[in-house]
């Protein structure tokens, strides 16, 4: 599977817009906020077919990134699991430490798997669009996880 940098605001804007997406993903803003998302140098936007992960590095030595998944419904299964670990083999070989995201709890599509290392990180809160839990993956705990030891074998 084809996974590749993706800095094209229409293909961004096209899933951010699929209404099963845009709901969790932009919590009431319009798609076209995401053009100055992709197009900022401290962003990492990587695709595949149908949507893709956008890292955003949330410090000044690329070392934390914030991490926003963005798929349409017929990514949903393999697709979304293939890119999200060769996405984050990536993030982790160009030095990275820590990936962090937020589950919306009214949605488990959002929950990130552990199998891939993550792991919750403090308690829910609570926010504009509902309850939310923070996870984090470490780069350790990546290396170390079923889904890379997966993938390392393919």
């Amino acid at each position: 599977m084809d996974v590749h940098e993706q800095r094209d605001p229409a293909f961004w804007r096209a899933v951010a817009a699929h209404p099963e997406v845009g709901p969790w993903a932009l919590r009431g803003h319009s798609p076209s906020v995401i053009d100055a998302v992709i197009a900022h140098p401290g962003v990492l936007p990587l695709a595949s077919e149908h949507g893709g992960l956008i890292f955003t590095s949330r410090d000044a030595f690329g070392k934390v990134f914030e991490l926003h998944s963005l798929f349409l419904p017929e990514a949903w299964g393999r697709e979304v699991s293939v890119t999200a670990k060769v996405a984050l083999e990536r993030v982790f070989a160009a030095g990275a430490d820590l990936v962090f995201t937020q589950e919306n709890l009214a949605s488990w599509r959002t929950r990130p798997p552990k199998s891939f290392g993550f792991k919750p990180m403090g308690e829910s809160f609570l926010s504009d669009g509902g309850e939310f839990r923070t996870w984090g993956l470490l780069a350790a705990d990546w290396r170390q996880s079923p889904a890379r030891i997966r993938l390392m074998r393919t």
